[in-house]
């Protein structure tokens, strides 16, 4: 007899999985591990009830094998897996595809889910700044340096989004960082969380969940696409203007659905005409909005955010 297990995401998205009642608890312990929670915005797990627009029939197996999959603009994806539960290093593709399924669920509830993303919260004011960029572009180590700089960091690689009349506002994310032990030698500090965990190749892992009390959306002032790196030196902030900005958030709002996340044995395509619709219309709407508050920054990760608080906090008044 199958088990009904409902993970319910920030900002209210929920998916189901029916699976064989010990696999389900598998599922349940691991999809709401460390790692996958790097990558997934889990917030509540229960066993029954919640509105769902997708549902995963789970049986066991080795490994992990998409079996099929029907989708609908107006009733529930289905989606037919089999396999073991997610874990690190020996069976992550689970987590990515839940990711992907998750992502088109957030663009069919009217909000975007921006991949490779990181948002820094100023409390006293508020106020946020939205950090886009692709991998090894600096974002983790900016967040690093931020929360020593007492910031809090409400996304860390997945950020969940709605467009309002006044801008961009950020529901909350991925609340597990991981940053580079050279943060520490390169720059002299520690974020003031005791790591939960380290991987093999020596990152830190901080599990900010505990940390952060948003309230209140955050509302982002800014938006920065991050070129940073350790041998790099100074801080410059460069303009994006006219259609770049749209190109530029039409990646990181869409790449997710598209399976541009590689994942074994390859990922899906969850896109289709009236959900690009949709993306394409916020992309436009936060393009338009953002004009002038859209850069890029490139130099050295302290003095990068340097110039980013300087205009958050200007932003303040």
């Amino acid at each position: 007899m199958n088990t009904r297990l409902l993970l319910g995401f920030t900002g209210g998205v929920g998916i189901s999985i029916e699976a064989p009642e010990d696999l389900a608890q598998g599922l349940k312990k691991g999809f709401t591990s460390l790692f996958s929670r790097r990558y997934l915005p889990v917030k509540e797990v229960s066993i029954d009830g919640g509105k769902v627009l997708a549902t995963l029939y789970w049986r066991p197996g080795r490994g992990f094998r998409i079996e099929g999959y029907r989708l609908s603009d107006d009733d529930v994806d289905e989606y037919f897996v089999s396999g073991e539960p997610p874990a690190p290093y020996t069976n992550e593709p689970p987590v990515f595809f839940a990711l992907q399924v998750v992502a088109r669920s957030y663009a069919r509830s009217g909000l975007l889910l921006l991949t490779d993303s990181v948002t820094l919260y100023d409390p006293g004011s508020g106020n946020g700044v939205l950090l886009l960029g692709y991998p090894h572009g600096g974002k983790s180590t900016v967040a690093a340096l931020a929360l020593a700089r007492g910031l809090w960091v409400v996304s860390t690689e997945n950020t969940v989004a709605r467009v309002s009349p006044s801008g961009l506002e950020v529901l909350g994310g991925t609340e597990v960082l991981l940053y580079h032990p050279r943060v520490e030698e390169r720059y002299g500090v520690r974020p003031p969380i005791e790591p939960s965990d380290v991987t093999r190749h020596g990152y830190r892992v901080l599990d900010l969940a505990p940390h952060i009390g948003l309230r209140e959306p955050a509302r982002i002032t800014h938006i920065f696409v991050l070129h940073c790196s350790f041998a790099s030196s100074g801080a410059s902030l460069e303009p994006v203007k006219g259609r770049k900005i749209a190109k530029t958030l039409w990646h990181f709002a869409s790449s997710l659905i598209r399976g541009d996340d590689y994942y074994d044995p390859h990922p899906l395509s969850l896109t289709g005409k009236r959900l690009d619709e949709r993306i394409a219309e916020a992309v436009r709407e936060v393009a338009n909005r953002y004009t002038g508050r859209f850069y890029e920054a490139y130099g050295a990760h302290d003095e990068v955010l340097d110039k980013i608080v300087g205009m958050l906090r200007e932003a303040q008044g």
